[in-house]
């Protein structure tokens, strides 16, 4: 088998794999992309993930530093889409976060930890308290089903299907090469699937 040289190997086509090769062909760099099953990203996180930029509400079980990448992520992401050739969808409406009363304890506990743990200057900016109506008027469905609610805005959603795939049709038209099924591989068996790399990023994941 021939062999051909990269300057860098990124292994795992999900979101961070496919987002990590497209930046770096975009550097001007060769890329070889390789992941274990095929280019429809089904078996990625990102595939089945709600793909909720959400680091206010992730703060009642993160730490700070994972809610202050959050929000610079939102930033990213706007700008990464606004780049892509095709359109997905994005957006920055907010969370919204409702109880039951039943449940009155648990949002204590919740608002709580996001005080604790969320920049302070960022909860006063975004965390606003609603009433029915403010709950009604954000969401209509809801409407008359809850008394009260929390709204944090600036937090955003993305459609990571839509992402994978403009992000994969953007790196190959930059000239990104893919091996698809290429089954469980570590960096040492790069050289059997006929690449060869300066560099091995590794994008697999958890799973």
């Amino acid at each position: 088998m021939t062999v051909q040289s990269f300057d860098v190997a990124v292994l795992g086509a999900g979101l961070a794999g496919r987002l990590s090769a497209w930046q770096l062909v975009r550097a001007g760099l060769r890329v070889a992309l390789v992941e274990r099953a095929g280019p429809d990203g089904a078996g990625s996180a990102a595939h089945v993930a709600a793909a909720m930029l959400a680091p206010l509400a992730e703060s009642a079980i993160a730490e700070r530093r994972i809610v202050e990448l959050g929000v610079a992520s939102v930033d990213l992401w706007r700008a990464w889409v606004a780049e892509l050739p095709e359109p997905v969808f994005f957006q920055e409406d907010g969370t919204l976060v409702v109880w039951h009363a039943r449940d009155r304890g648990e949002m204590s506990l919740f608002t709580s930890r996001v005080r604790a743990v969320a920049p302070p200057a960022l909860v006063a900016e975004r965390m606003r308290a609603l009433d029915g109506n403010g709950v009604a008027a954000l969401e209509p469905a809801l409407a008359g089903r809850f008394p009260q609610g929390l709204l944090l805005a600036g937090e955003g959603q993305l459609d990571n299907r839509g992402t994978l795939r403009a992000l994969l049709a953007c790196a190959v038209a930059e000239g990104l090469h893919c091996v698809w099924e290429a089954g469980e591989i570590e960096a040492r068996d790069l050289p059997a699937l006929g690449i060869s790399a300066g560099a091995v990023l590794d994008c697999r994941g958890l799973g």
